[in-house]
């Protein structure tokens, strides 16, 4: 403080130093005090409902699972020495509740496997459950990647100052912009009105990302799925209007965090939608009848679905509790959103497929994909 009353006391003789505040550290203090204590309450949190609905040794099994995914973020950010920001930490909870989510599909289709393999050993059904789940996996994380992906080439949210700095110089300008106003009188040379435009140009991107991300996860579930694509395109589709509503409706404003969170949130219900399709597939390969095999498909698929949203829903609600400004809007954002997606993949997607074929008395076939066999070759 007083190197900077020196510089200012040569242009400004009559400046006075009224209070002196230290920015930098604190915040890097506050960051990890709340990071710490919102990822022990997600842990926690999630621990808890998954020992209610499966075993405690589950839950400690899904989290030591999962928390690679933590640290592996942590130690690809100090190793490059990426800024850990707040909407870093927003995502690696996210991720948290995300990850969790095979866990727990795995966990469900274990528990369905004790009950139809009596014989089985548990190393046999386990086996048998990450089998029968692992083409939903890595069909569900390449949508998801999908839309990452766009929003990481077409979606904006920097903001670049440009100047001969030095390194010391940029860091104090960048102290500065953190700390806020100043208690010194101040002498404009040059005025420029900006407006929104630079907030209307990021907001655009993430739109356009958003866009992009839903139209290539949209195509991949038409090719992949045929009909039951198109089915979960336009639930899809449901599911971003009903958020954009309910948003409007409680007339919150959408910020760049809380674009990614609806485009998390897109991911989040294609993860819904596959586990719908590849349950309906399973039961086809089974030898069900059509209508037999989309009765069990959502039936069978439903408390999955709610199970994997719910750890999810905590994690949201972790960053609720211990964000701030734009967390805490990507975490409004992304608990609706989980109501949502659940809405939309099992009613309106069901009311779709009920609307095409519950009229249907001798249906023969579904419009599903291909479905393998093993008796097929």
């Amino acid at each position: 403080s007083e190197e900077v009353m020196k510089v200012i006391h040569e242009k400004v003789p009559e400046a006075q130093l009224r209070r002196t505040e230290f920015v930098g550290p604190q915040v890097g203090e506050e960051l990890a005090t709340d990071g710490l204590t919102a990822l022990l309450l997600v842990i926690v949190g999630i621990m808890i409902y998954l020992a209610f609905r499966f075993e405690w040794k589950f839950a400690v099994a899904a989290i030591i699972a999962n928390m690679h995914d933590v640290f592996l973020v942590l130690g690809v950010f100090s190793l490059f020495q990426w800024e850990f920001s707040l909407p870093v930490l927003a995502a690696v909870l996210a991720v948290l509740g995300y990850s969790v989510n095979e866990s727990v599909i795995i966990f469900d289709r274990c528990r369905e496997c004790f009950r139809k393999i009596r014989k089985g050993t548990p190393v046999e059904i386990v086996d048998t459950a990450i089998t029968q789940t692992i083409s939903r996996t890595v069909i569900t994380h390449s949508s998801t990647l999908m839309v990452t992906l766009s929003m990481f080439f077409f979606g904006g949210g920097r903001v670049q100052i440009s100047g001969r700095m030095t390194t010391v110089e940029a860091t104090d300008t960048a102290l500065l912009l953190r700390a806020g106003s100043l208690a010194a009188p101040m002498e404009i040379i040059e005025e420029r009105l900006v407006g929104p435009s630079l907030g209307a140009a990021n907001i655009k991107a993430g739109f356009e990302s958003t866009l992009w991300g839903f139209i290539a996860v949209s195509v991949f579930m038409v090719i992949y799925y045929h009909l039951f694509g198109v089915f979960s395109a336009i639930a899809l589709t449901c599911n971003l209007f009903l958020l954009v509503a309910i948003l409007s409706m409680l007339q919150a404003t959408l910020t760049l965090p809380g674009i990614a969170a609806m485009a998390l949130t897109l991911g989040m219900a294609v993860d819904a939608n596959v586990l719908i399709n590849e349950r309906i597939r399973e039961e086809l390969r089974e030898n069900r009848t059509p209508q037999q095999a989309i009765k069990e498909g959502y039936d069978m698929a439903f408390n999955t679905i709610l199970d994997s949203n719910i750890t999810s829903l905590i994690a949201g609600i972790a960053l609720l509790i211990f964000g701030s400004g734009p967390v805490r809007g990507f975490a409004v954002v992304h608990c609706l959103g989980i109501l949502t997606s659940i809405f939309t993949s099992v009613m309106v997607s069901r009311a779709l497929v009920n609307l095409w074929y519950g009229r249907r008395k001798k249906l023969t076939s579904l419009s599903i994909g291909q479905i393998w066999r093993p008796d097929a070759d």
